[in-house]
């Protein structure tokens, strides 16, 4: 049995270390990203994980991709949600729509 996982952001710190295990474990790996396309082609050919773009704040995309993976039978075993969408501005100065802007990832 193939054992599949699903790294939701591997571009970043957490994510690609999530990633670097599975692949060190022959863990079948898929994971998605936002904005580095370039950080996710290079995590790719290093752990050979498939890259799927994603911005996990849009339902639809979300609901599209989980749907493809039904579709394409690659449903995962597990999924590791890292993805972070940070606002770095300090607290006293974080409205709410920035406050729910990072949530919406989360």
């Amino acid at each position: 049995m193939t054992r599949r996982a699903l790294v939701l952001g591997g571009t970043g710190h957490v994510g690609s270390a999530v990633l670097d295990v599975f692949a060190a474990s022959g863990v079948t790996t898929m994971f998605t990203w936002h904005t580095d396309e370039l950080r996710a082609s290079e995590l790719a050919q290093r752990t050979a994980a498939a890259p799927h773009r994603l911005d996990l704040r849009n339902d639809e995309a979300v609901i599209s991709f989980a749907r493809n993976l039904i579709a394409g039978d690659q449903v995962p075993d597990v999924i590791v949600h890292v993805a972070a969408h940070p606002d770095w501005r300090s607290i006293d100065e974080l409205d709410l729509a920035g406050w729910d802007d990072v949530f919406d990832v989360t």
